[in-house]
């Protein structure tokens, strides 16, 4: 449908003011030169990029010690943002920003003789402080992700007092309030930008956000300047790279920091003066539920940011186009008391693929370089060839708008293709393919794959419905070859079955014993029923047999053989070119890149 005049000015004022602020981080960050230097004022896009300029993803700087759980919510919660406000012009010498400095070790950044003050994440973390403090004096109306820091969980609001308005428990879930002063948020956004990335804590929670949290993980453990500058960006204009979109307006009203949790260890709501008798809500699978328990329904801050612009611009790319209703958002919260309805709406299209997983890869980890690829056994791609398996993959739509939109035509045009007469799957193909590709003349990413599916079709004599039958990889059969390739990787992230993601005490035995998890471990079946979460693998130690994924902002110490296990059968599964494909390991799949060159 057609938008209206108002609804396009409205878009396109949006879209402009988001490139203000994103050229302006750049500008922000162009002067940093050892220990910074003088820059000035443009719009936002601009004056973050060039604050960042003198980093790049080929030295992406480093992380101060492993990967830690961080409430982040708690820790920049438990600064006084009224009292940092008044004292501003002290900068970084209030008492309680240095401490949560010294704890995070960054103080050794604002040493100038400490050996760390050049290295680029103190560059970077330095360029964000001072953009933080000048991008609130040069754009009133703050961050175009300000009402992602509204959080309510802390000690203290994230907000500087009469910054929010209108804060009320009593009524419908979810809560709302005014932010009167999006700026009032800018400190808390940026303390929770540094720690998610610092600490490597990027955490879905109880969603099923994992296929895009997993690479600002992965960003943040192999280029955290990269990441930190990214996450200003993100903040402030509303994009992740600067050639990106800009996210569907939807979204940048959710308040996420405000939805209410229950933790069943203390049997307590937070915020304390909360009560309910529904259940809170979670969007995620049963293991993202039990992972999150007493913990957000969803993230604040960076990391559902990252997750809803990746999820509103993704399906924005195969739709062509943002909701007709501004106010709309494709990707929804979780609160509690929702219906099933409601969770189902939540849910909708949270979820990724291995499709999109490459598409997220090429967006955020290296545009400029083009290496993102996939790695999985090729064994799957049956009849397929190899380069038409993986142009398969990487064009396969968004499920929901494959489901309701590619489906249907295709159904309605091979029954009229049979209606006249056209009795074989590659008549009816050659027949109802175009019909539907000019139906979706205005989608084009929909258009090219049924252009790609007609023309493998054609090359090899099969129907599309056998095309389209070979599904990307959703059983284990990940090789050790494969295994190796992703180690040797610059970065990487996997598909894996989350029930092998188990504590320590249950994973130590198993591996000094190398054996699979699967058939050797009570309570789970002797192999997997398939991939259903999105990791990252930060650490190889093939002499110790370690393998390090991360995952719910922590990580777990898997063997080889928990990772390809032994050959087995999956009766019902997809047809495969050879027999022993599939295994009782873990993995499914990877998504590799040799470089980081987002910028």
């Amino acid at each position: 449908g057609l938008e209206t005049p108002g609804a396009q000015s409205e878009e396109a004022a949006a879209k402009l003011a988001s490139k203000r602020k994103a050229d302006a981080i750049e500008e922000a960050f162009a002067g940093v030169r050892g220990h910074g230097g003088y820059f000035n004022p443009g719009d936002r896009l601009a004056y973050v990029d060039e604050a960042f300029a003198g980093l790049d993803g080929k030295d992406g700087g480093t992380i101060p010690g492993e990967p830690k759980q961080d409430a982040t919510w708690a820790e920049c919660g438990k600064l006084n943002w009224t009292d940092v406000s008044k004292k501003a012009g002290e900068g970084l010498h209030v008492p309680s920003v240095e401490d949560m400095l010294g704890e995070l070790r960054l103080d050794s950044c604002f040493d100038e003789n400490s050996t760390w003050n050049e290295d680029p994440t103190c560059v970077s973390v330095r360029a964000a402080l001072k953009a933080t403090f000048e991008m609130q004096s040069k754009f009133p109306e703050g961050p175009r992700f300000a009402n992602y820091s509204v959080v309510a969980w802390g000690e203290y609001p994230s907000w500087v007092v009469g910054a929010v308005s209108g804060l009320d428990y009593s009524g419908e879930m979810p809560p709302k309030a005014s932010l009167d002063d999006p700026n009032g948020v800018a400190g808390y956004g940026v303390c929770d930008v540094l720690r998610t990335v610092l600490t490597q804590s990027a955490d879905q929670m109880q969603t099923s956000t994992c296929s895009w949290v997993a690479s600002l993980a992965a960003l943040s453990h192999k280029a955290p300047a990269i990441a930190i500058k990214i996450g200003m960006r993100l903040l402030w204009s509303g994009r992740i790279t600067k050639d990106a979109d800009l996210a569907c307006p939807g979204i940048f009203a959710q308040q996420p920091g405000l939805i209410p949790f229950y933790d069943d260890s203390t049997q307590q709501w937070t915020p304390d003066w909360f009560s309910a008798s529904g259940t809170p809500g979670c969007s995620g699978n049963a293991a993202d539920c039990a992972k999150g328990m007493g913990k957000p329904s969803q993230n604040a801050g960076l990391t559902f940011m990252w997750a809803q612009a990746f999820v509103s611009t993704w399906v924005a790319s195969n739709l062509n186009s943002c909701p007709r209703n501004p106010g709309e958002a494709r990707a929804g919260l979780a609160y509690p008391g929702m219906t099933s309805e409601e969770t189902k709406a939540a849910q909708r299209h949270q979820g990724g693929s291995f499709g999109s997983m490459l598409w997220s890869c090429g967006v955020v980890m290296d545009p400029e370089g083009g290496s993102c690829r996939p790695a999985f056994n090729t064994n799957l791609c049956s009849f397929l060839s190899d380069d038409d398996c993986v142009k398969k993959i990487r064009m396969t739509p968004e499920g929901v708008s494959f489901n309701e939109l590619i489906a249907p035509l295709f159904t309605k045009y091979s029954s009229e293709a049979f209606e006249r007469g056209l009795t074989t799957g590659v008549e009816r193909d050659a027949y109802s393919l175009p019909k539907a590709r000019d139906a979706l003349a205005g989608k084009p990413r929909m258009a090219q794959y049924l252009d790609l599916l007609l023309e493998i079709s054609n090359s090899t004599q099969r129907p599309a419905v056998d095309v389209m039958s070979v599904q990307d990889p959703t059983l284990p059969s990940f090789t050790r070859a494969l295994l190796n390739e992703t180690c040797e990787a610059y970065t990487n992230l996997l598909l894996i079955d989350s029930a092998i993601l188990q504590p320590e005490d249950t994973l130590a035995p198993l591996r000094a014993k190398r054996v699979p998890f699967f058939g050797n471990f009570d309570g789970v079946n002797a192999k997997s029923a398939g991939c259903d979460h999105a990791v990252y693998l930060a650490k190889c130690d093939h002499e110790k047999n370690e393998y390090h994924i991360w995952s719910w902002g922590t990580t777990f110490a898997l063997s080889a053989e928990m990772i390809v296990g032994w050959p087995t059968d999956q009766p019902g599964a997809p047809e495969t070119r050879e027999i022993g494909t599939y295994n009782t390991g873990c993995i499914c799949g990877a998504v590799l890149a040799d470089q980081i060159s987002a910028s």
